[in-house]
């Protein structure tokens, strides 16, 4: 959970690479210390070209299962170097966050007075490190995500998970989740995943595999896994339930945190609810095959149905 991802600058020659680690928390404040560094071990060296290197990561960077509308829109391009995570939904994501991150860095080295000729090329990581910025805890990237429902930085994740496996692809990634997933003793039977972050339709995942996941996660044998139950949303209060739970399901704000999933005519809901005696119970909530313009009303039949377990005597 401690775990820290890199980026850093190296030289050889008159070129200065950027060098992405895959961490989904890098900011733009960090890419401007970075280049700060960056300028102050150049030395004397005023004038230079800009590479980077995104090459952490392998294969396609769009999955082929995404609808085209979701790009720009839900998720950009994955890659192992970001900044600001790609963009946002209310900005528009990044179809190459690589090159926008070093388009950032170019600006900063420019702002400390370094020259920089031409554009940024992609290149590959060579020479002396000049410079190295650490990211946000593993802890801190899995809380946000889950918090704020990002698909961006739920497929860098995944590309991290590939890339401890030896195959950091979607089908490495999710090859690598799914054998995590049986190493922790949970049921994978009829699961397909297709990608880190839900969007691709051809995804399949069991409510009882996700049943098993939230249990497993919040056992205190596994003090490693908390992240995940942490980093849930608190409805009525934080993340992506900060604005839920209305009318009926009132009564189950600040009792319930569950993660949302929702596509077009599919609406999840699951996490964990404490009910009226104060026993904390696992609830994972599936709809689908519904119109688009139902989409509100499932979206508050799961909360009412979450929070008719979070108000209930139901423990002995």
């Amino acid at each position: 959970p401690e775990r820290r991802f890199e980026t850093s600058a190296t030289l050889q020659g008159s070129t200065v690479t950027l060098v992405g680690g895959g961490d989904a928390s890098l900011t733009t404040s960090d890419l401007d210390e970075l280049a700060a560094e960056t300028a102050r071990e150049l030395g004397t060296t005023k004038s230079v070209t800009l590479a980077f290197d995104d090459t952490l990561f392998g294969g396609p960077t769009l999955s082929p299962t995404w609808r085209r509308t979701y790009l720009g829109e839900e998720v950009g391009g994955i890659t192992a170097l970001l900044v600001d995570h790609g963009g946002s939904q209310s900005t528009g994501y990044s179809r190459d966050p690589s090159l926008q991150a070093a388009e950032q860095f170019k600006k900063a080295l420019v702002k400390r007075g370094i020259k920089v000729n031409g554009k940024p090329a992609r290149g590959t990581k060579a020479g002396t490190q000049l410079a190295v910025r650490q990211g946000d805890t593993l802890r801190e990237i899995v809380e946000y995500t889950l918090q704020h429902s990002d698909n961006q930085l739920a497929e860098v994740l995944a590309r991290q998970v590939g890339l401890a496996a030896g195959t950091p692809t979607f089908d490495g990634s999710t090859a690598a989740i799914t054998a995590t997933l049986k190493e922790l003793g949970i049921d994978t039977t009829g699961l397909v995943l297709r990608d880190g972050s839900g969007l691709s339709r051809q995804n399949q995942i069991p409510p009882t595999l996700l049943v098993s996941t939230l249990q497993t996660a919040a056992s205190p044998n596994r003090p490693e896994l908390a992240p995940a139950m942490t980093g849930l949303p608190v409805a009525g209060w934080v993340g992506s339930l900060s604005r839920r739970f209305n009318f009926d399901a009132e009564p189950g704000r600040g009792r319930v945190r569950a993660k949302t999933g929702t596509l077009t005519g599919v609406s999840g809901l699951s996490g964990i609810a404490i009910d009226a005696r104060g026993t904390p119970f696992v609830v994972v909530l599936m709809a689908d095959g519904f119109k688009p313009e139902q989409t509100l009303d499932v979206r508050d039949a799961l909360d009412d149905a979450i929070t008719a377990v979070a108000t209930c005597r139901c423990s002995a």
